[in-house]
């Protein structure tokens, strides 16, 4: 079971590592790649940094993962409907 688990995260780290890099070429100008990129890891190393800190605090205040648990499950429903939302055609 642990090597099907690795073999599945392995093949979908793509998504982590390449989506990001094709949807920024396929949205922005060619000038300003670079700097989305780099603005785009940056965003992303510092939610994974911070983002476990901050709901050990909320466990910490509230005494136990509800609220945690519950914040994550927010912010995941609030980013689908960001994506869901969002015209497909801005140009």
């Amino acid at each position: 079971m642990l090597f099907v688990a690795c073999a599945v995260f392995g093949l979908t780290v793509g998504n982590l590592i390449t989506l990001p890099a094709i949807v920024i070429q396929r949205e922005f100008d060619a000038a300003s790649f670079g700097l989305l990129v780099g603005l785009s890891t940056a965003i992303g190393q510092f939610t994974c940094v911070v983002g476990p800190g901050l709901l050990g605090v909320l466990r910490d205040l509230t005494g136990g993962y509800g609220a945690s648990l519950a914040l994550c499950i927010a912010l995941e429903l609030a980013a689908a409907a960001v994506i869901y939302l969002k015209p497909t055609d801005l140009r």
